[in-house]
């Protein structure tokens, strides 16, 4: 593989070589020239137990995807490739609920208690929030000239509305 370097940026081009064997098909590095490589990394996942695995897992389940996509697209076969699709999906949602139903009711009360009370947590700043604003926030009036040209834009039988009355608190 030879290095060929651009003003803009630097490429590995396959060299003469590498374009005769992959005319023959049997290139046995040809991942590397087309610029596949495998790297590993450990960011988040890396520092939770079984990340590696579940990195692992999520990579096999794009990969599944990828080929049904591909093969739904070539449509080779495509009601085998529905088929094994939704069989898939069943096994995936059929093992979520039973393990949800069967011993994880409580663990999913837990969860779903937690995040209620955090919501109700957040809503109670945002009202405090909102509170304090509006009782340093001032009123603007808008200027005549402003409320003719906004009612010229629209109909011309258009109204000056009063604002709304303010929000209970």
């Amino acid at each position: 593989m030879t290095d060929t370097t651009n003003s803009k940026h630097l490429t590995n081009a396959p060299g003469e070589l590498d374009l005769h064997l992959i005319g023959e098909g049997r290139h046995e590095e040809l991942w590397t020239v087309l610029g596949a490589h495998i790297r590993s990394y450990t960011g988040p996942l890396g520092t939770v137990s079984g990340g590696q695995w579940i990195a692992r897992i999520a990579g096999f389940a794009i990969l599944v995807i990828g080929i049904f996509a591909a093969l739904n697209q070539l449509q080779v076969a495509p009601e085998i490739v529905n088929g094994l699709y939704y069989a898939i999906l069943v096994i995936i949602v059929g093992s979520a609920v039973v393990a949800i139903g069967g011993g994880g009711i409580q663990t999913m009360r837990t969860y779903w208690e937690r995040a209620s009370s955090n919501l109700e947590g957040t809503a109670q700043e945002i009202k405090q929030n909102v509170n304090e604003e509006s009782k340093t926030s001032e009123t603007v009036v808008m200027p005549e000239s402003a409320t003719a040209q906004s009612a010229s834009v629209g109909a011309s039988d258009t109204k000056n509305i009063p604002p709304p009355p303010p929000l209970d608190r």
